[in-house]
């Protein structure tokens, strides 16, 4: 037992003067490193020449690797198209392209149509189908002389890019619809620009149509065609789209797609609805599988609240639709609201994001190269400063100008190489 207990403490022993060795090897080094003094001639070796030259030739390499990440491994912003008619024409015919639809037809009424229906909402201030005078899209529609069997209206506001608009409407339900519809075979797009909520704005109207000259005769051995009823949808959509004057805040209304009688109002955990349903018998709010009912406020108003699932760890948009059952028993359903539980408008539709980035090694970006360099000379310039002031101040009386300006050159250039982020 003494026998182990003595090659323990032996062992220990060992292991001990093992550590202190290296440990004053390692004090010895940095000493020599960053200590000026008489061993190394009061020039540390972090700021001798040849090694200042070394974080020069460092730095202008890594400008160049930065510089060059962004024209090799372009991103979706870089070349981020205007918002123009053409561009949105362009990129709507390519989503229906995908799924093997017809391309859609450029119609002058419509266009003039949409154009209109732009201006109207710059000029009037409002982000709506229906303006505040009550014009709704199949007013501008029918104003320019289209007779259509089928139409429907996309709306947007505050995006800076073609493929935005366009990346937010495929990302909603009820726009995709519209522009996948293969019913339609034309369209028209107009663009008005302004101040809108306090901010340069860039308003898109998107109207689809399909003539109803094109169903009549249209094989001349079978008699025209019935028309039964017209095809009227619209969609509308903005990045910071709010309603009831309420705040964008989590979990909140993030999308309506309704017609005007449905009003949403948010708040952190539910989400309280008033419904303008005349002749209903019941209303319920349905999100998913969940049925809320709500109660009659009066004769052809109806409120209640929804709760928004806050404890979901999937954050996966939640659909809110209005079911009505009137006095016949027959269902009407209008889907009013999408919801994202814990996060915001822009998460739901990914323009937080950069899509189609290339990636180095498949995982860093240009962003991520830029932004490394970046901090790479943010820490060497403080490293520089700390050294150069141990240099000064360690050893009053002995000072070396040739280091000190070499060292202050070093630093202004990683400053330069800096500010030009």
């Amino acid at each position: 037992m003494r026998s182990t207990k003595n090659n323990i403490r032996a062992h220990a022993q060992k292991i001990k003067k093992h550590v202190v060795k290296h440990a004053s090897k390692a004090l010895h080094s940095a000493k020599h490193h960053f200590v000026p003094h008489k061993g190394n001639g009061y020039k540390p070796h972090v700021l001798k020449h040849r090694v200042l030259l070394g974080y020069s030739a460092i730095l202008i390499l890594l400008k160049i690797l930065a510089v060059t990440a962004f024209i090799v491994m372009p991103s979706y912003n870089l070349i981020a198209m205007a918002i123009t008619p053409i561009n949105i024409l362009s990129l709507t015919n390519q989503a229906r392209a995908l799924l093997q639809l017809p391309e859609l037809k450029w119609n002058d009424a419509l266009a003039a149509a949409a154009t209109a229906k732009a201006k109207d909402m710059l000029n009037n201030q409002y982000f709506a189908h229906n303006s505040p005078s009550g014009l709704t899209p199949w007013y501008w529609i029918k104003k320019f002389g289209y007779d259509y069997k089928y139409s429907a209206e996309n709306l947007a506001v505050h995006f800076s890019s073609a493929e935005q608009v366009q990346d937010a409407w495929l990302a909603s339900a009820s726009h995709k619809k519209n522009i996948i519809d293969p019913r339609f075979d034309e369209i028209g797009i107009g663009i008005s620009t302004g101040e809108f909520e306090g901010q340069p704005s860039i308003f898109v109207v998107q109207m689809f149509g399909k003539p109803m000259s094109e169903v009549i005769n249209s094989n001349p051995l079978q008699p025209p065609k019935t028309v039964s009823s017209t095809h009227e949808s619209q969609s509308i959509i903005a990045p910071n789209a709010t309603t009831s004057n309420s705040a964008n805040v989590k979990g909140a209304f993030t999308e309506q797609v309704s017609e005007p009688s449905i009003n949403i109002k948010p708040s952190d955990k539910t989400l309280t609805i008033d419904v303008a349903a005349s002749g209903a018998k019941t209303v319920n709010a349905q999100v998913g599988d969940k049925a809320n009912s709500l109660y009659q406020k009066s004769p052809q108003t109806w409120s209640g609240t929804v709760p928004i699932d806050q404890k979901s760890k999937q954050n996966e948009p939640q659909t809110i639709t209005i079911v009505a059952l009137n006095a016949s028993n027959t269902q009407v359903e209008i889907p009013a609201a999408i919801s994202l539980p814990h996060g915001t408008i822009n998460e739901l539709y990914g323009l937080q994001n950069s899509p189609n980035q290339t990636l180095l090694f498949n995982r860093f970006s240009a962003n991520d190269i830029n932004n490394f360099v970046h901090s790479f000379y943010f820490f060497l310039i403080l490293f520089l400063i700390a050294a150069l002031s141990l240099n000064i101040f360690i050893n009053l009386h002995v000072q070396h100008i040739d280091i000190i300006g070499h060292t202050i050159v070093v630093i202004c250039l990683a400053a330069l190489l800096f500010f030009l982020h």
